[in-house]
C-alpha cells in the first residue's frame, strides 16, 4: 500500500493497492479472509499515514522533520510482512484442505471395500446354508449305489443279498467316519443319562445294578455333539427269593 502524493487536497489521504514484494505490478488481491490481527494492522497503517501526511504538510510549511519519511518505510514493511504472513496462510490453508480431500477419499474407499465384505460373508453364509450338506451327500450316493446293486441280484442269490447288504453297512460307516460321525459304545458300559436313553430296566443277577445289558439303537456323537442317545435296557439289582 503506498500513498499518491501528487494531486492531493491538503490533509486527504487516498490510499492505492501495493503489490507484491517483489515487483510493484501485478493484479489487485481481492477478496482476503477476514483476519482480526490483518484488520487491526491496516487500521494502524491507515492512522499511520494520516499522522504521515499531517507531518509532510508540517514539514511543507517549515515544522516537519525526516520522521514521517522513517514512519514511512516502517509502515511498508509492516505491510509487507502482513502481505507474506497472509500468503502463508493461504498456502496452509491449501494444504489443509488437500488433507481433507485425501482422508475423504480413503474413507470413501475403505466404505467400499466394508460393503463389499459385507455382501461376500452373506452370500458365503447363504452358500453355506443352501449347499453345506454338499459333500456328504455326494458321499451318500455310493452308499445308496451299492444297496440298489444288492437288492437287483439279492433275489437270485439270497447269500448275495446279505453279503451286500453288509459292505453297504461298512461303506456307510465309513463314510460317517469321514465326517466325524462315531457309534457310541454302549452295550456293557455304566449307564450315562448324557448319551445313553433306558427304555427298560431288567433285574439281572450277572450285571452290576446300572450296566447297559442290551442296545436296541445305536447312538451316535457328531465330533463332541450328541446327535442321537442310544436307545439301551439296563440291568437292575436281582429280586430277592422269599423264604420257603
Amino acid at each position: 500500500m503506498s500513498v499518491d502524493d501528487s494531486n492531493q487536497e491538503e490533509g486527504k489521504i487516498r490510499v492505492i493497492p501495493v503489490h507484491g514484494p517483489e515487483s510493484d505490478e501485478g493484479e489487485e488481491n481481492q477478496n482476503l479472509p477476514h483476519n482480526p490481527e490483518l484488520n487491526k494492522a491496516m487500521e494502524d497503517a491507515l492512522a499511520s499515514l494520516e499522522r504521515y501526511e499531517k507531518k509532510r504538510i508540517a514539514k511543507q510549511k517549515g515544522a516537519g522533520d525526516d520522521l514521517g519519511q522513517q514512519e514511512r518505510e516502517s509502515l511498508k514493511t509492516r505491510i509487507k510482512e502482513l502481505h507474506f504472513k497472509l500468503l502463508e496462510k493461504e498456502k496452509e490453508l491449501e494444504e489443509k484442505t488437500k488433507e481433507v480431500e485425501q482422508f475423504k477419499d480413503t474413507t470413501a474407499r475403505r466404505q467400499a471395500d466394508l460393503e463389499n465384505y459385507k455382501k461376500r460373508v452373506q452370500k458365503e453364509k447363504a452358500d453355506q446354508f443352501n449347499y453345506g450338506n454338499e459333500d456328504i451327500a455326494r458321499e451318500f450316493l455310493d452308499v445308496l449305489d451299492n444297496l440298489e446293486r444288492a437288492l437287483t441280484h439279492g433275489a437270485a442269490d439270497p447269500q448275495g443279498l446279505l453279503q451286500g447288504i453288509e459292505l453297504t453297512r461298512r461303506n456307510m460307516e465309513q463314510t460317517f467316519q469321514k465326517f466325524s460321525i462315531e457309534p457310541i459304545k454302549a452295550l456293557g458300559k455304566k449307564f450315562d443319562p448324557n448319551i445313553h436313553q433306558a427304555i427298560a430296566q431288567i433285574p439281572s443277577p450277572d450285571h452290576e445294578p446300572g450296566t447297559v445289558i442290551h442296545e436296541q439303537q445305536r447312538g451316535f456323537m457328531l465330533k463332541d455333539r450328541l446327535l442321537r442317545p442310544s436307545l439301551v435296557i439296563v440291568a437292575g439289582a436281582p429280586e430277592n427269593k422269599g423264604a420257603d
